[in-house]
């Protein structure tokens, strides 16, 4: 990139309160039965609202769409306590594995019948937990069979003892999971392959949900294209317990500075630093796969992503989504087994180019600056952002930026 696509970006991003940290904790305040846990700032995202109407919901059989982590949670949830309800989703969550999940719930006791295909939704639950014990899982799919494991641990009879087989993704996410239990009180053992939670009572504590760091890697990579920028991001501060504030470290070396006080966070770039190449193990942080893919494609940056094969199992096979729409902006990739790595970067075509999201909120976040700076570059059902961060457009309209002289968007 021999010059900013942006000569200054400033303002301030209101972003949404941490989907995860939400999710699991409306999880534990189920569990507990503690609708009166104090939480504050709990996310508006469609995914939260989905679980939320879950628990309330009289119906035998619940639609959650495309909330892979509610699904999830709420299948454990469910099976402990002893509700016999029918989970389904859209026609991308059939797709997405549960057996792993439901095949530790039957080591507990639980049985499940699927109406589809076998280990995928629609599931129902015939047998609610009757026990609990020890559980072997394997971790190499999805951290949230985990956290829906730890989840319900506390409340089961005899605790829970949770064996972990095979190389873990998303870590970060099982710590996050662990560290509100802690918070409120929970006591376990853990060691490098095995977790042992007691059963014991549990007591809520008040809560107030951080902002979510995975929404502020998209600010992050527009004021990565500038030449100056200074962003306010309130809500986020350096203690967070997210694994992608791992972002904060990374972005460094595209000259962007990060600075906190008051609970709020400050970027800040002065100059046009950038890596020549870019290349990372993202095992541990899967979600920032995109943003990465699409800025480095903008800097024509050559990357190498490795460790983000549940990529493929996700709202949507984000490694072949990746290389598809990046090649019609004139990026060209190679997605493997479980990596994704630039080969070339031409131009972008002058002709429209729409960008397809397959109904993934990442999509069309990631993507968003390629719109932003291309005025032919559009992206297709935009509003799918409500999965995550329902006012992601309204936030980068407000967003003051002037043009570098000479880009596209000028």
């Amino acid at each position: 990139m021999s010059q900013p696509f942006f000569q200054s970006i400033s303002g301030t991003v209101n972003l949404p309160a941490s989907k995860s940290l939400s999710n699991r904790m409306i999880a534990l305040q189920f569990m507990a039965d503690d609708n009166d846990a104090a939480i504050v700032n709990l996310s508006e995202a469609q995914d939260t609202l989905l679980m939320l109407n879950a628990l309330t919901s009289e119906n035998n059989e619940i639609d959650l769409e495309n909330a892979g982590t509610a699904f999830r949670f709420l299948t454990a949830c469910f099976a402990a306590k002893g509700m016999k309800k029918i989970l389904t989703g859209s026609k991308r969550m059939q797709k997405r594995p549960v057996a792993q999940l439901t095949d530790a719930l039957r080591q507990l006791g639980a049985d499940f019948r699927y109406h589809g295909k076998e280990g995928y939704p629609p599931v129902e639950i015939i047998q609610g937990i009757q026990r609990g014990g020890s559980v072997k899982i394997k971790a190499g799919i999805s951290s949230q069979y985990i956290s829906a494991l730890l989840l319900i641990a506390p409340f089961l009879p005899n605790g829970l003892q949770l064996e972990i087989g095979g190389d873990q993704v998303s870590k970060p996410y099982v710590e996050l999971t662990l560290r509100l239990l802690a918070y409120h009180g929970v006591e376990f053992e853990r060691s490098i392959d095995r977790i042992d939670v007691p059963e014991q009572p549990v007591t809520l504590r008040p809560m107030l949900i951080e902002n979510d760091w995975s929404a502020a890697s998209y600010i992050y990579a527009l004021a990565a294209l500038a030449g100056k920028a200074e962003i306010l991001l309130p809500g986020l501060h350096p203690q967070s317990w997210q694994g992608d504030s791992i972002m904060v470290e990374w972005m460094e070396a595209f000259g962007i500075k990060t600075q906190y006080f008051n609970r709020k966070c400050f970027i800040q770039k002065s100059n046009t630093n950038f890596p020549s190449e870019f290349n990372k193990d993202l095992t541990d942080y899967p979600d920032l796969a995109q943003t990465f893919a699409v800025l480095c494609s903008l800097m024509k940056i050559p990357f190498h992503l490795k460790g983000i094969k549940n990529l493929r199992v996700k709202e949507c096979d984000r490694l072949k989504a990746l290389e598809t729409e990046l090649r019609k902006l004139g990026t060209e990739t190679e997605a493997g087994a479980d990596s994704l790595q630039s080969l070339s970067f031409g131009e972008v075509p002058r002709h429209p180019v729409r960008i397809s999201t397959y109904n993934d909120h990442r999509m069309a976040m990631s993507f968003a600056p390629f719109g932003m700076i291309y005025p032919n570059v559009k992206i297709d059902d935009p509003e799918v952002v409500q999965k995550s961060f329902p006012g992601f457009w309204r936030e980068l309209e407000r967003l003051k930026r002037s043009p570098a002289r000479g880009s596209a968007e000028s």
